[in-house]
């Protein structure tokens, strides 16, 4: 569960004290959440490592999110795009049956680098859950926080044009796909460098991770 009272960062993300409970997703939470009592956040793996939904964090500010729906769509991507509190994104795969969370993670960051937002975080962010230990997943806000109110927590569709909730509702329906389905879809990355080595292939669609920033710029040099 989520607090609401907000403050901004330096990077412009809106953060907010949190605490988590280990306890059913009621009806009453999601009530509380849309009515702007108390926001939810939701923890997508469960004690069997298993998952019914993932995300893509995208902390890019100010965000173009038409850009972005246009890319995914694009790729046929079977993505549902909501504005985060900070006007960042949440890229939801929905699906029609609990899977494998290693297995949707590992799809998650394929769809994410095909996207250029490899540095992104996914979630679940843990593919493993030993519940015996104690060990808990880490929570993702959800959307329509208020939605009665300033609605700014909200889903696009794919045109990129805003959802109310209802509309969200039967838009994400009609997203989710089964695991096998899933695993059908092919994702094609564009290569940023025509006939480039894979390596700088997968560096620029992923992002250059901090102190490799002279070898990079080296080996594109030689590249170009």
């Amino acid at each position: 569960v989520y607090g609401s009272n907000l403050q901004e960062t330096d990077g412009g993300k809106l953060k907010a004290g949190a605490a988590t409970r280990v306890a059913e997703v009621t009806p009453v939470l999601w009530e509380m959440h849309i009515t702007g009592k108390q926001a939810l956040g939701i923890i997508p793996i469960d004690e069997r490592s298993m998952v019914k939904f993932a995300a893509i964090d995208v902390d890019t500010y100010p965000m173009d999110h038409v850009k972005l729906i246009e890319r995914i769509e694009a790729m046929n991507l079977p993505l549902v795009t909501c504005r985060t509190k900070s006007g960042g994104a949440h890229l939801y795969l929905l699906l029609t049956e609990f899977c494998d969370a290693a297995i949707i993670q590992k799809r998650m960051r394929e769809f994410a680098s095909a996207l250029a937002l490899g540095n992104c975080e996914i979630f679940p962010k843990q593919s493993r859950i030993i519940s015996a230990r104690g060990d808990l997943g880490q929570w993702i806000n959800m959307p329509y926080f208020d939605a009665r109110g300033t609605n700014d927590r909200h889903a696009f569709n794919h045109r990129g044009q805003k959802l109310e909730i209802q509309e969200f509702i039967e838009f994400a329906s009609k997203r989710q796909l089964s695991e096998k389905a899933l695993a059908k879809i092919v994702v094609k990355t564009p290569e940023p460098l025509l006939g480039g080595p894979p390596c700088l292939q997968h560096l620029l669609s992923m992002g250059f991770p901090e102190g490799t920033r002279n070898n990079g710029l080296m080996n594109l040099g030689i590249y170009a």
